[in-house]
């Protein structure tokens, strides 16, 4: 199954550097301007769009994320440099990258893989098991598996992880959680998120206190970080 990349820039040098590194028979890239993104979304409707937000100006970025959230839901991932856009970008994951770009390709896999293996098992009508690294979540069962111990997840919880497993890699904000996960815009309070995390690293951290997985991004919100794989 081919899996369609859209990536909106204006140098077209992050669709240069994905063609260089990943399959293209796997993954079908391409690339647009800010200016014609909706219209090529409306028409292509890929499978995961990346906005680089170093080549549109701050006030069109936040515009052009709104626009995409309401246009199509697919997987949107936000390219960020040395600092964070100053207003969210709507309906976005973040992902950290240098100019250089490292880990760019092997990240995005990561989140390809994950969303092909969902698609493939809601074919076939399964529930949606996901695993990675030693965690394995069963979400009709509520249930995760670590490293031979089995742990029962209250609603949210299950909701939650599975939020962080299906974007390995990506910084999720904490309103784009209080939307995925609760349901509301609301984020004057997260006090509930923040307990929510707190219950999730007593089960899937060696140490809770030290948390390799499931990290904080101060002031944006958390990132599930799952060391990519060399390709």
């Amino acid at each position: 199954m081919t899996q369609s990349i859209l990536v909106i820039e204006k140098a077209r040098s992050i669709a240069t550097t994905l063609r260089r590194d990943l399959d293209t028979k796997t993954y079908a890239i391409s690339s647009t301007y800010q200016r014609t993104a909706l219209a090529r979304v409306k028409k292509r409707k890929p499978d995961l769009i990346i906005v680089d937000t170093l080549s549109i100006p701050d006030n069109k970025v936040v515009d052009l994320c709104k626009a995409l959230h309401k246009t199509i839901h697919v997987p949107t991932i936000a390219l960020v440099y040395e600092r964070w856009p100053i207003e969210e970008l709507e309906g976005t994951a973040y992902l950290v990258a240098s100019p250089e770009l490292p880990n760019l390709s092997t990240r995005l896999q990561a989140v390809l893989a994950v969303q092909r293996h969902l698609v493939e098992q809601q074919n076939r009508g399964d529930a949606p098991v996901i695993a990675l690294e030693e965690l394995r979540l069963d979400m009709e069962k509520r249930s995760l598996s670590r490293k031979g111990n089995e742990a029962h997840l209250t609603p949210k919880a299950a909701r939650l992880l599975f939020a962080f497993m299906t974007h390995p890699g990506l910084v999720l904000t904490r309103r784009w959680l209080m939307k995925e996960v609760w349901e509301t815009d609301y984020t004057g309070d997260t006090r509930t998120l923040y307990v929510h995390v707190r219950w999730l690293r007593q089960i899937i951290e060696e140490d809770p206190g030290t948390p390799r997985l499931l990290n904080t991004i101060r002031g944006v919100g958390y990132l599930f970080d799952v060391p990519p794989q060399k390709t």
